[in-house]
């Protein structure tokens, strides 16, 4: 799982941090998306292990990382609407 989902993991987690501890806060529930969390944690760990070198998860990168889901999604819904029509 580490080799095909971890870019995206880490970059999601660091995303949508502030707003998993706002909601904890606001449902008072610390176990509130605790298992992403700690998949996350794990992903790190695991990238420490192997030797990868520690990637920046700043605003320009994770800017960066939308957009590229973003044209991503587009490609997919594009592929989507040339098997319904056709």
């Amino acid at each position: 799982m580490w080799e095909s989902q971890s870019w995206y993991i880490e970059h999601y987690y660091i995303m949508f941090a502030e707003g998993i501890t706002q909601d904890r806060k606001h449902y008072h529930d610390d176990q509130l998306y605790v298992n992403f969390e700690n998949l996350y944690k794990e992903m790190i760990l695991i990238s420490k292990k192997k030797g990868c070198p520690a990637t920046s998860r700043g605003d320009e990168d994770l800017r960066k990382f939308v957009e590229d889901e973003m044209q991503q999604t587009h490609a997919f819904i594009g592929l989507q609407e040339v098997r319904v029509n056709h």
